[in-house]
């Protein structure tokens, strides 16, 4: 089972402000996915599997393989049961916040490595990219995906809300896509997955859940 969460750190006790000055004072890149840690910090030993999104002033929507059991003390929580009633050609309204890469080979090498599929698209075409030419490469990464997640994303529906880059410690930095639009479910199963597991890369930095909302009508 997996359970879907929205939590909020409380400012109204001096524990909750001393995590928050912890780890979001520590300069680290990871210090939200820190943050949310400490809500299954029960058990130390046990993998860090959830996806997470920041939605500002210490608020995160959480989607884990565990229920969270933080402190009171600390944190304001929601949870509930997250088991999505799935159907093919079921149409759904979704939200993504992503982390667009791409793989390429390298000639003389095994391993591939990954690239920032913007920064790819402007190297081919060997000058900046326009506004629409980078709404175009990130709705196409996105479409190229839906086989893999059991869905075809509506391309005349869907459209890119922000495109922002995230700076990491030594200077390295991440795109950072925000999707909205509509999907339809082609693989149940498959889509099952991708809410759980997320999509693309970036998911320490609070990427890859993917969110459905039913459509009214």
């Amino acid at each position: 089972m997996s359970w879907i969460t929205q939590a909020e750190l409380r400012r109204d006790t001096p524990q909750a402000r001393h995590l928050a000055y912890q780890l979001l004072n520590a300069s680290r890149s990871n210090s939200h996915h820190d943050l949310v840690w400490n809500l299954f910090a029960d058990d130390p030993g046990a993998a860090r599997d959830f996806l997470y999104r920041e939605a500002g002033q210490g608020r995160f929507l959480i989607v884990s393989s565990r229920e969270p059991n933080g402190s009171p003390d600390v944190w304001v929580t929601r949870t509930r049961p997250y088991t999505p009633a799935l159907a093919a050609g079921e149409r759904y309204g979704f939200s993504l916040r992503a982390n667009p890469t791409v793989s390429l080979s390298r000639p003389g090498r095994a391993r591939s490595h990954r690239a920032d599929v913007m920064m790819e698209a402007k190297r081919k075409k060997g000058a900046p990219l326009t506004p629409e030419e980078r709404e175009a490469v990130a709705l196409d990464w996105l479409q190229a995906r839906g086989d893999g997640l059991g869905v075809r994303f509506e391309r005349d529906r869907c459209g890119v809300m922000r495109q922002d880059r995230s700076t990491l410690p030594r200077g390295i930095s991440l795109a950072v896509v925000d999707y909205d639009g509509e999907l339809t479910v082609e693989a149940p199963e498959r889509l099952r997955e991708a809410l759980t597991a997320g999509v693309g890369r970036g998911k320490a930095f609070g990427m890859g859940l993917l969110l459905l909302h039913r459509l009214a009508g």
